[in-house]
C-alpha cells in the first residue's frame, strides 16, 4: 500500500500552488483526446508535466496520482511502501517523518509556494479550503 507525505490535492490545485499554467495544457489534452472539462483523466496526462517542472528546479517533491483525479504533492514514504517487513520501530518512523517535514518545508520555501491557503481534495469528497495547512501522512489502498 503506497504511503505519502504531503497534501492531497487535485492536479489543477497542484499546478496553481507552483504557479504553473493548467488551463493551456488541459485544453490541449481535451482537444487531442476529446475529454470533457470535468474529466479526471485530464490530470493523468498533466502529472508528468508538473513533475518535469519540479525536477528541473532540483526538487524532490513529486505529484503522485492516486485515484479518480486525486493527487498528492509531496513524497512517497519509501520506508513504509513495499516493505516485506510488517513492523517499523516508532522511533525510526518518527525520525523519517521529522526529516520529511523539514525537507518539505525547505523545498516549498525554495519554490516560493504560498501556503496561506490550499484546496485539499480527498478521494470522492468535496474540496476543502484550509488556511496555513500542515502536511499529512496519506495512505492509498490499491484494492
Amino acid at each position: 500500500m503506497p504511503v505519502y507525505f504531503g497534501f492531497p490535492v487535485s492536479c489543477e490545485e497542484a499546478f496553481r500552488l507552483f504557479g504553473q499554467d493548467f488551463e493551456g495544457p488541459a485544453q490541449t489534452i481535451m482537444e487531442q483526446r476529446n475529454y470533457r472539462r470535468d474529466s479526471w483523466f485530464i490530470g493523468s496526462h498533466l502529472v508528468p508535466l508538473l513533475n518535469k517542472y519540479l525536477a528541473n528546479n532540483q526538487s524532490d517533491l513529486r505529484l503522485f496520482e492516486t485515484d479518480k483525479g486525486a493527487c498528492v504533492i509531496g513524497y512517497k514514504i519509501m520506508e513504509l511502501c513495499g516493505s516485506t517487513d510488517n513492523y517499523i520501530e516508532v522511533n525510526n518512523l518518527l525520525g523519517v517523518l521529522i526529516t520529511l517535514k523539514q525537507r518539505f518545508d525547505t523545498e516549498m520555501r525554495a519554490l516560493s509556494v504560498d501556503l496561506s491557503y490550499i484546496v485539499l481534495q480527498r478521494v470522492e469528497e468535496e474540496p476543502e479550503t484550509v488556511h496555513n495547512p500542515k502536511p499529512f501522512v496519506i495512505t492509498h489502498s490499491t484494492h
